[in-house]
């Protein structure tokens, strides 16, 4: 698990960062295709995301069902899954790999799973001031290195959550332009 807090945070902006793909696209360069294929509601949909990896190794493709909510909207539900209460507004952003017959694999791309959770809350006492933490488990399947993927998949979760903290901070302006908060 990571934690962090984000001082001068928006948890909106934040989570939109990682629901919209045309903003998710501007700062996560570990995927070479992000798309949202179908919505189910305003809290469900299904993402697809392409994973470049490196040479000779084929990529990898994840199809994950997500789930998001607010505490504005949603805050017996996120008790109920479990999430301690808190005075606090919080986001949360709960995806996980499924199959899908209208969503084969595509030849040459191996079909990896992942169960993430990100959550985001506002401290109530000082809005400002914005606590993360993310939890995944990804198993990346095909022929890799056991080791490698060991010391790689921490890794590069922890830079792919520092690398968003800095998006956030770089394009916040135009991000919020784009959000219907």
């Amino acid at each position: 698990m990571i934690e962090g807090i984000v001082r001068d945070g928006d948890p909106v902006i934040m989570q939109q960062m990682n629901l919209v793909p045309e903003i998710r696209a501007q700062w996560d360069t570990h995927h070479c295709k992000i798309q949202r294929l179908k919505i189910f509601s305003e809290k469900e949909d299904i993402m697809y995301l392409e994973l470049k990896m490196p040479f000779p190794m084929s990529n990898r493709d994840f199809l994950l069902s997500r789930y998001f909510l607010n505490s504005d909207q949603h805050a017996e539900e996120i008790e109920r899954l479990g999430f301690p209460k808190t005075e606090n507004k919080r986001w949360v952003l709960m995806q996980h790999s499924v199959e899908l017959q209208e969503y084969p694999t595509i030849k040459g791309i191996e079909r990896a799973e992942s169960i993430t959770l990100l959550s985001w809350e506002q401290d109530r006492e000082n809005p400002k001031v914005v606590y993360t933490k993310s939890m995944s488990q990804t198993t990346l399947k095909g022929k890799l290195p056991g080791s490698l993927v060991k010391m790689g998949i921490g890794k590069q979760f922890l830079k792919a959550h520092h690398t968003s903290v800095q998006a956030f901070q770089k394009h916040r302006a135009n991000w919020a332009k784009m959000i219907k908060k």
